[in-house]
């Protein structure tokens, strides 16, 4: 565990920093984009998310929740970091990613009036405003982070391809393992958290409505 722990957070750490970067890039992209309000640019990741919805159904629970959100990002994550054929790709991915994060979220609220999605029924728990305002921050502190690793190892095994000498599978079983060792428990813990607090914002945001 020591091992897997040093590969992913120090010797990525500087690729990580340059991942949350190109993130951040993205989502500055995505201003001009969403005041010229160009349609063809924002449907892919609005599709994304109307797919999503759909997944969770009406009225999840958060058990329902949080399996969909945790298989999502673990598959999603994996893909990402397994696009590593050259450094440039992850890096693309990366940039991509934020300005699709900033698309969604710019548009979530217009979205999630479509669907029951997040919205409790009467029987179910409903977190408190201190709890919702806990797993809103633990989801930041722990699902961007792997976000930026997993790109980070995706960007160091493509240019350990392009230096030549371990091939595409003996890297990616390595990565893969540390994958699963270290990143997919946290984004279990995250996709917790997040169940936790849409739950919670659903419920706050239908209590400001007057709906419950």
């Amino acid at each position: 565990m020591k091992e897997s722990l040093e590969f992913i957070f120090s010797r990525h750490l500087s690729l990580a920093t340059l991942s949350a970067l190109l993130f951040a890039a993205g989502i500055m992209l995505s201003i001009p984009v969403m005041k010229m309000n160009i349609g063809w640019i924002k449907a892919f990741p609005l599709w994304v998310f109307r797919r999503a919805l759909r997944l969770l159904g009406d009225q999840p629970t958060i058990f329902r929740m949080t399996l969909v959100i945790f298989l999502f990002n673990g598959t999603a994550m994996f893909v990402y970091l397994s696009t590593g054929l050259l450094p440039l790709i992850p890096m693309i991915i990366a940039l991509l990613t934020g300005f699709n994060v900033a698309v969604i979220f710019s548009s979530a609220g217009e979205l999630a009036d479509q669907t029951e999605a997040g919205r409790p029924s009467s029987s179910q728990w409903i977190p408190g405003t201190a709890i919702t305002i806990v797993c809103t921050i633990l989801v930041l502190a722990l699902e961007l982070p792997c976000f930026w690793y997993s790109i980070a190892m995706g960007i160091s095994m493509g240019r350990e391809l392009l230096a030549g000498g371990n091939s595409y599978a003996e890297l990616l079983a390595v990565r893969g393992r540390v994958y699963g060792g270290v990143i997919v428990p946290i984004l279990l813990v995250s996709a917790i958290s997040e169940a936790i607090a849409v739950r919670g914002a659903g419920a706050l945001s239908e209590k400001r409505a007057g709906i419950r």
